[in-house]
């Protein structure tokens, strides 16, 4: 003997997923955004394990690169 089938339960066909309900453009810039999100976290991860490696070597801390005069296009200086 079978069980009879739930009526009162929803199923994933009766239930559009969330994906379904936006479009390609705003699919497409909500997953740009988390490629950013994780792209920031893995440089924040990198640039912490760099800095932990300097500090236990004893080197002293980088000096931060100056642009030289006109490497910026139309910037008056």
């Amino acid at each position: 003997m079978t069980e009879p089938a739930e009526e009162g339960l929803p199923t994933e066909e009766d239930q559009p997923a969330e994906e379904d309900l936006e479009g390609p453009r705003r699919r497409a810039r909500r997953e740009r955004e988390e490629r950013r999100a994780a792209q920031a976290r893995a440089t924040a991860i990198e640039e912490a394990r760099r800095e932990a490696k300097r500090k236990v070597l004893g080197r002293p801390e980088p000096e931060a690169a100056t642009l030289g005069r006109g490497t910026v296009r139309g910037l008056k200086v």
